[in-house]
């Protein structure tokens, strides 16, 4: 709602200020941190900067446009319930994470029971206890100067209070293995993930090599799942497998995921769990090595080519507590790992005996109302 108006403009005229010269601002939560985004010709960044600053310093957050809100986030979930991607991946994250750890994703059932409760005094309220934290992070890229920027930011950006940036230490969940299978209707393509939580952030030694070892196995179109579940077995249009929810404070998850017609369903699932576990014994080899060293550097590179792609690099850089300049130096990081590095990362913390398995969509042929079961 921070668009929604402010002390000072309606929503209709922040909009016209920022259309008028071509520039736009948007925010988003991931769960962990609010984000802002925005373009702007240069000349224009000290103005559309104020603007922010506005929006964050007094919203007004009005009653009609907070209930419209609620309405789209009821159906946003309501969707949620027949996508199999959705319910897999969140069903997934409750098995892998610890109900306080903000990378767990509710049941959307519960969700719609919490959204109907919502007040705009508590949201108010919570906004007043976070407002613009005490660690904002600003990455301005394109042809501007600091000091072109720091009197606007000195300005607007000086009331901040909150805590918005004292995350605690979660820890890793460690409940037993096992599958579960959430039923959705008239969905014959089942979403499959695989996963499970490792004990590592983004700021760890271990990080990068296991970085690429994942790259190997589940990177790209030319990655191991790919080439052998896909191309090789005929099973899948598309299989990936991922490092996510890593940052400077938390954990996070090594994951696989699949889309599995019914009739491969079983075959498919046996087949990854195999190459997985050829993975996780015997490593990658020097040529894998090479050939992704090089994929992962170029397109490192060419990620930094617009000054909206390196304002978000320069971003994320610092969201994993890192130095600016690590940009400059993950080339030659990636280069120098060896062989014994990625082996060793991947012997260390890939294993699948740990993996839970979450499956989405029509698993039987009766007509079934949607609903989860689960099994270890």
């Amino acid at each position: 709602m921070l668009d929604k108006g402010t002390q000072s403009r309606t929503k209709i005229e922040l909009a016209e200020a920022l259309e008028g010269i071509g520039a736009h601002i948007s925010f988003s939560t991931d769960g962990i941190r609010v984000r802002v985004s925005g373009r702007a010709l240069s000349r224009d960044i000290s103005f559309v900067l104020s603007i922010l600053g506005e929006q964050l310093r007094e919203p007004i957050f009005p009653e009609n446009e907070f209930e419209l809100l609620k309405g789209r986030y009821e159906a946003a979930f309501l969707r949620s319930l027949t996508n199999t991607s959705t319910m897999s991946s969140s069903t997934l994250s409750r098995r892998v994470y610890a109900p306080d750890n903000p990378n767990y994703a509710p049941d959307p059932r519960l969700e719609i029971d919490r959204l109907r409760d919502i007040t705009v005094d508590a949201v108010k309220s919570y906004y007043d206890r976070k407002r613009m934290g005490c660690d904002c992070t600003l990455s301005i890229v394109g042809d501007t100067t600091w000091n072109a920027v720091s009197a606007v930011l000195s300005d607007e950006f000086r009331h901040g209070s909150g805590n918005a940036s004292e995350f605690p230490e979660w820890s890793v969940h460690h409940i037993a293995p096992g599958r579960e299978e959430v039923h959705i209707l008239d969905r014959d393509n089942i979403d499959v993930r695989f996963g499970h939580a490792i004990d590592m952030k983004s700021t760890d030694e271990d990080y990068v090599p296991l970085y690429i070892g994942n790259y190997i196995l589940g990177g790209n179109f030319s990655a191991r799942l790919m080439s052998v579940i896909r191309d090789e077995m005929g099973l899948t249009y598309g299989i990936h497998s991922s490092l996510s929810d890593m940052d400077r404070w938390h954990h996070g998850m090594f994951g696989i995921s699949v889309t599995l017609g019914r009739d491969l369903l079983d075959k498919g699932i046996q087949e990854t769990m195999n190459l997985i576990r050829r993975f996780a014994e015997k490593g990658v080899t020097q040529d894998e090595l090479q050939a992704k060293q090089s994929t992962i550097v170029g397109a490192f590179k060419v990620g930094l080519s617009s000054t909206r792609s390196l304002a978000g690099a320069l971003l994320r850089n610092a969201e994993k507590g890192r130095d600016p300049a690590y940009l400059d130096h993950f080339s030659s990081i990636v280069l120098d790992t060896t062989l014994d590095d990625v082996n060793d990362r991947i012997f260390g913390h890939i294993d699948p005996n740990k993996l839970h398995v979450s499956l989405a969509g029509s698993l039987s042929n009766g007509d079934q109302d949607a609903r989860a079961s689960s099994n270890s």
